[in-house]
């Protein structure tokens, strides 16, 4: 008998999917010469979707049922601060800036919650924090949210 439970997820994920879904409505996929506001909660719904039915079919056609692997106290413990930490991300964005939030966010998940090494955690967060402005800034000429330094 397959398990219910491996169905859950996906289930959870469409019913976020429509909520985003209704919650974009009224706003534009492309304006202008560039995407809207609606654009990208679309294709992440999208790719949300494609991912939840391939969980389904994937339960449904399986012939074993397996138990659920619950995280031990370590990964809960990873769990609840990488949660945290994204909290804390819109709690900072507005007093700190995107990018300062983001290289902190970036770090903290590297090298405390991972426990990678410092030289590659700062060329990884550097070439994030590069990728976000360059797409953001350069390409879609968007201003990110600045904080007291002006960055």
């Amino acid at each position: 008998m397959k398990s219910s439970l491996d169905i859950l997820p996906a289930l959870f994920m469409i019913a976020v999917s429509v909520i985003t879904v209704l919650g974009v409505s009224g706003l534009h996929y492309w304006s202008g010469y560039s995407p809207g506001p609606a654009f990208t909660p679309y294709w992440i719904v999208a790719a949300a979707l494609v991912l939840s039915l391939l969980i389904i079919v994937q339960t449904i056609l399986s012939k074993s049922c397996n138990k659920p692997e619950w995280p031990e106290r370590s990964g809960i413990f990873r769990i609840l601060l990488t949660s945290l930490s994204l909290v804390l991300i819109l709690i900072l964005t507005p007093f700190l800036g995107m990018i300062i939030t983001i290289t902190l966010f970036s770090l903290f998940l590297l090298l405390g919650i991972l426990r990678r090494p410092l030289i590659p955690s700062l060329f990884t967060t550097f070439i994030t924090i590069a990728l976000i402005y360059g797409v953001f800034v350069f390409w879609l000429q968007m201003s990110l949210p600045t904080g007291p330094f002006g960055i």
